[in-house]
């Protein structure tokens, strides 16, 4: 007999609450679709900065408090930059591919593949890597805070 009360009760339920599931559900992924937008667009921006040597442009990408992890080196971003004002860091080619984006509320962190012709410190480097780039919205903006980068050894 209690189960017969409990069925009402619960298909009444069930009625007025999955309309809010799927509706929640749409818009995170109408709200995730626009965070992939965001951040591919500034992954296109930090590339075409890269390659034309536009360190007022990475600047305001980079967080203050930026690390970049890169030939066993850790990095501020002021050593990065640096390097890239000094040219002994350049890339004369960059291409990125196998994009992944995870989005974690205000945090998104991207991986991929790197293929590209890098010169570091008058060295040219060709090995192809991947990468993982952290970025987090600080101050109403998307700011890269991490990257990282592995060397993938051919056989």
């Amino acid at each position: 007999m209690r189960t017969m009360r409990a069925r009402p009760f619960m298909a009444t339920f069930l009625m007025a609450t999955i309309p809010c599931v799927v509706t929640w559900g749409k818009q995170k992924s109408e709200s995730d679709s626009a965070i992939q937008t965001e951040i591919m667009q500034i992954e296109g921006q930090m590339k075409q900065a890269i390659l034309r040597k536009d360190v007022d442009a990475l600047d305001h990408v980079y967080a203050d408090s930026m690390v970049w992890t890169a030939r066993g080196e850790l990095l501020t971003k002021a050593q990065v930059l640096a390097d890239f004002r000094s040219g002994r860091l350049k890339n004369n080619s960059l291409e990125h591919s196998n994009i992944e984006i995870h989005i974690y509320r205000n945090t998104v962190v991207l991986t991929g593949y790197s293929t590209s012709q890098l010169v570091f410190g008058g060295k040219v480097l060709n090995t192809p890597r991947r990468f993982s780039d952290a970025f987090v919205k600080l101050d109403g903006r998307w700011q890269l805070v991490a990257h990282a980068v592995t060397n993938i050894e051919s056989d």
